[in-house]
């Protein structure tokens, strides 16, 4: 039974505009911009390891084990006369192009990386798709899913012979170690972590560099090598596919295009190519982040050449550990051994997640997988209607409880999902492993993510359409990386509350759920050991920290050594519920991170896809109510705090209706519960984690305003920002030309402004839902009223009534801060000042005018002088609110009134006259007007690199 809301939850700071919401935008994102997004996110989120050594001992350590299967053979000893980077002595005066060649043939004439190999990419993209025939898209024909839409090129990578490509692409599912180059002709001017190091050094030793000459020798290998490379790019280029099918604009593709499955996304052909440092770091964030995106990770290890020195780099969700930078031809040693290590150590130590199993097409999971893929006659049409007698199975009473539980089908759209996530064979197929309990597995088949947030830090959430092994059901697996800190629940214990409650029914059903056992980001802990707590604290460490080898603490997490000798005995992976949360770290921006997986019953369709108004209405009012009811019910008060329309999806239930029919309606659901909280009864809990991220466009100008806790406003705000959006995008209105939707839509959901060094609300949506007017502007008629029917509509209603209730209750917000503030003020007001010139008060004589003042009109003049009037003004001082304006105002802090008045138009006539568009109304490919990066906000872009010490 729902009961009163007791209070407000505590919450972390609010850092909203990220990657997801930049490119969420409806406006086409190009890679530079979406690369300068990935620096904002990324700044201080980097952490410098002491020395190669320190980051090969405690990332990269030889297996503790004794048994001879896992020995790896000892490095061979450099011999100082016979350097393997001899050839490039000179590297900081020449080409990146020859640095590439010469280094790749240096690993291989030396064997630096025995079972692996270099393969160069720099070139070519992977392809758009597998065949460079031009088809005709036919009607109803699904895109097919792509590799890498932003179609980026590394230099290198490091591959496993059997994956070693050899057509110069990127291959990103194969990839193992990725390289990148830059020339060193630009000295430390490309060097993407060197800001807080001293340059001097790096150009002193670049000027040593230049002073070196080469001896005939070299020249004589340096042609060997070059004669070598020749023979090899001749190879590659005839086992290429297509051999000039790259970025020349010779992939004439039409029909399917790269911008067919992401409007707003531009994918130029040619990647630019970096200049700056924060150019480089954009483009080894966008790499890791693609590689954690295709291949199952807890970490990346990655290898930055910079001319004649280099860098080591370890990415997690969390942020990146990178190495000083180190002339590899005067010290080879470091780099030969990590070359070394990252040839023989097991894959799940080079960051590769072991409880993700790669299948092959020889593996009876592949041929399981085709089959589901393949429709049958017993799949059900989604379709709103009335059902036949013994159409469909009907609902069942659950055990034990009052709640009706669906009948299982397979829909029609949820074959199609996993059909298109396997369609692509580049994309790689995986068996992963969930947690059911304490030494319990569960597997799941999945193909491509339907859904991926996008962002190389967070949490970096994908969903799949899987196949259960166990009962050969579709569902539903997340797959992400949850904050791990203390008071911050998984969400499947989330779930199971929301479960329990009969009352709630337009939530996911949980299936299983777990952490991933040892697959915890490591950043915030190295961060947390340069930066350690004074010594009156010094007992109570914010992150779990576990006996390692050559350290007393070791923040890399390394596993004791019976513990490590069993996982690698076992290509299994031990998944477990255990490990502490850390606490939160005052100053710490560094988020812990647990990988997590989260598997439940429903699989159901975007929001987008609703088929009419009153339908759009009804879903966001499931969603309402379910929100209503798990902040009430008193054995939950939870609140969201993420309503965005990812995280409302369509599901077709079957239900009873009114005249002893039933029916298959279509139904929303509120998922992702992952970041809601309970509604703390004595305020003052404080913050659980370092920030609190959400979805730009659909944040309430309050919160996107003022570091505040959600409120009850905040998420009825959103969900209304969601109907408005979604009704100008999908539906006809006033608005007849599609550009104008488009620069609509941009300026409402997309646009920011900067105060202060921080992103707040766009003025236009402060103005909106200010001033209570859903308005655009026409050339030929100045400011209109947005309307979805020329005479009117019960959606033009609901809008105002919406609308006007905001206004009312920001109007009396602003009022009322500004009295408040007023009155602290007042206090320890000083004296007025005096008119001063020079030192000297100013004295006017105004009674010679006096004979002006006293005329017949004085009076008119006054009474038109109202209070609103004047306030208006005086600038700085808010009108004051009526008392009608607040107690409607006041409506907006209610679940009951929003849900009343949904309810309310959706018994209105007049719901025919509102027209579904065919398409999408913001044109493919719009380029908005306004700058989607802020360029003065305080992260600025630039990396904090940190001292581990």
């Amino acid at each position: 039974m729902a009961g009163n809301i007791p209070g407000e939850p505590q919450e972390s700071p609010r850092i909203s505009r990220k990657l997801p919401s930049l490119i969420n935008s409806v406006g086409k994102v190009t890679l530079p911009q979406y690369r300068a997004q990935s620096i904002l996110d990324i700044a201080g989120r980097v952490v410098q390891a002491d020395s190669v050594d320190h980051f090969l001992d405690e990332l990269l350590p030889y297996p503790a084990s004794c048994k001879r299967s896992l020995r790896i053979p000892k490095r061979p000893r450099i011999d100082p006369s016979n350097n393997p980077f001899r050839t490039l002595k000179n590297a900081g005066n020449m080409s990146e192009e020859k640095v590439v060649k010469l280094f790749a043939a240096a690993l291989k004439k030396h064997e630096l990386t025995p079972g692996m190999g270099l393969g160069r990419c720099q070139y070519k993209p992977d392809k758009r798709r597998l065949s460079r025939k031009r088809k005709r898209k036919r009607k109803g024909r699904e895109d097919v899913p792509k590799v890498d839409m932003l179609r980026q090129k590394i230099d290198a990578a490091l591959f496993r012979e059997r994956y070693l490509p050899k057509d110069g692409r990127p291959h990103w599912p194969d990839q193992g170690v990725p390289v990148e180059f830059k020339g060193g002709k630009l000295g430390v001017a490309l060097d993407a972590f060197q800001d807080q190091e001293d340059d001097s050094v790096e150009e002193e030793g670049e000027q040593d560099e230049a002073e070196e000459p080469q001896d005939e020798d070299d020249v004589a290998e340096e042609d060997e090598v070059e004669d070598l490379l020749d023979v090899e790019d001749e190879d590659e280029d005839s086992g290429s596919e297509s051999g000039s099918d790259d970025e020349s604009g010779s992939d004439s593709d039409s029909g399917e295009s790269d911008d067919e499955e992401s409007p707003t996304l531009d994918t130029p052909p040619l990647e630019p190519r970096a200049t700056t440092r924060k150019e480089v770091r954009g483009q080894l964030t966008t790499y890791s982040e693609l590689l954690q995106l295709i291949q199952h990770r807890v970490a990346v290890f990655m290898l930055l050449i910079l001319g004649r020195r280099f860098r080591l780099l370890r990415w997690d969700r969390a942020g990146v550990i990178v190495t000083k930078s180190v002339d590899y031809f005067k010290d080879p040693d470091g780099l030969c051994e990590f070359l070394w290590r990252v040839s023989h150590l097991s894959d799940a130590a080079l960051g590769f997640d072991p409880s993700a199993i790669r299948l092959s097409a020889s593996d009876p999971e592949w041929d399981d997988m085709d089959q589901h893929a393949v429709a049958r006659k017993s799949d059900v049409d989604s379709t709103p209607r009335v059902l036949k007698l013994n159409e469909l199975p009907l609902p069942a009473s659950a055990p034990g409880t009052a709640t009706a539980v669906q009948p299982y089908f397979v829909f029609d759209y949820v074959r199609k999902m996993f059909k298109k996530s396997i369609a692509d064979p580049r994309w790689p197929r995986f068996k992963l492993r969930v947690s059911v309990g304490p030494g319990k597995t569960r597997n799941f088949l999945v193909g491509q993510p339907v859904f991926a947030a996008n962002g190389a830090v967070g949490r970096a959430t994908r969903g799949y359409v899987a196949v259960d092994c166990e009962t050969g059901r579709f569902v539903w697996l997340k797959d992400s990386w949850r904050a791990a800190y203390e008071g911050v629940e998984q969400e499947g214990l989330i779930l199971q509350r929301l479960n329990k409650e009969s009352s709630i029914k337009d939530v996911p059903t949980l299936v299983c759920h777990g952490d991933v056992f040892g697959q915890r980001t490591l950043t915030a802990a190295w961060w947390e050991r340069a930066n350690p707590l004074p010594p009156s604290n010094d007992t109570e460490s914010s992150a779990p920290q576990t006996q390692g080898r050559g350290s007393e603490t070791n923040p890399g997490g390394q596993r004791g050594v019976k513990r490590r000798e069993r996982e690698e005995e076992s290509s299994d992976s031990v998944l477990d519920q255990s490990g502490d949360a850390a606490k939160l770290r005052e100053g710490c921006r560094i988020r812990h991170h647990q990988h997590y997986r989260l598997v439940v019953n429903e699989v159901g369709m975007p929001l987008k896809q609703f088929q009419s108004a009153p339908q759009l209405v009804y879903l966001l009012l499931d969603c309402l109510t379910t929100h209503h009811l798990a902040a009430t019910c008193p054995n939950l008060h939870i609140l969201h705090r993420d309503i965005s329309d990812s995280n409302i999806i369509i599901l077709p239930k079957v239900a009873a209706s009114r005249n002893n029919t039933w029916i298959l309606d279509w139904t929303g659901i509120l998922t992702d519960w992952e970041t809601s909280r309970p509604i703390d009864k004595q305020p003052g809990a404080g913050a659980r984690q370092p920030e609190h991220t959400g979805s730009w466009q659909f944040t309430s100008v309050n919160l996107l305003n003022h570091e505040k806790g959600v409120k009850i406003q905040d998420e009825l705000e959103s969900i209304f920002l969601i109907l408005v959006y979604y009704s100008i995008r999908y539906l006809k209105s006033s608005i007849s030309d599609r550009e104008a939707v488009a620069a609509f839509l941009d300026e409402v959901f997309d646009c920011f402004t900067v105060k202060d060094g921080k992103i707040k609300c766009g003025q236009r949506k402060y103005t909106v839902m200010r001033h209570g007017k859903l308005e655009y502007y026409n050339p030929n008629q100045g400011l209109e009223r947005v309307m979805f029917s020329r005479n009117g509509s019960p959606l033009d209603h609901l809008i105002a009534e919406i609308l006007m209730r905001f206004s009312a209750n920001y109007k009396a917000m602003k009022y009322d801060s500004w009295a408040a503030d007023k009155s602290r003020k007042s206090a320890e007001a000083p004296p007025p000042p005096r008119v001063l010139y020079k030192g000297v008060q100013l004295v006017y004589d105004l009674d010679k005018h006096a004979e002006l003042d006293d005329g017949p009109d004085a009076d008119k003049y006054e009474a038109a002088l109202g209070p609103q009037l004047l306030s208006s003004f005086a600038g700085d001082i808010p009108p004051e609110p009526t008392k009608e304006e607040r107690d409607i105002g006041a409506d907006v802090w209610r679940h009951r009134w929003m849900a009343w008045m949904f309810r309310r138009s959706l018994r209105m006539p007049g719901w025919e006259s509102i027209v579904r568009a065919k398409k999408d109304r913001v044109p493919r490919g719009w380029v908005s007007p306004h700058p989607p990066i802020p360029h003065d906000v305080s992260a600025g872009g630039a990396a904090s690199v940190t001292s581990s010490k």
